[in-house]
């Protein structure tokens, strides 16, 4: 069985998301979202590759910074 990650609304997930999808994917408030992304990329580690004048977030860094963070929060 595989596991198909979606979005709040119920569309499957992209591969690569800009920042605005990221935000809706974990569901960070929109009004905070430079700072909260920011945040999670030089604090927490949140990995990003930049394809021209575009960061984007792949979407199994994503998937695997979740994993760190439930890991940590458990502890």
């Amino acid at each position: 069985m595989t596991f198909t990650p979606h979005m709040p609304d119920g569309r499957p997930a992209p591969y690569m998301m800009t920042r605005e999808e990221l935000a809706e994917f974990l569901r960070i408030d929109v009004k905070h979202i430079r700072h909260s992304i920011d945040r999670l990329r030089s604090v927490k580690g949140l990995k990003a590759v930049q394809i021209g004048q575009r960061v984007l977030y792949p979407l199994d860094a994503v998937l695997e910074f979740v994993e760190r963070q439930k890991k940590e929060s458990a502890r």
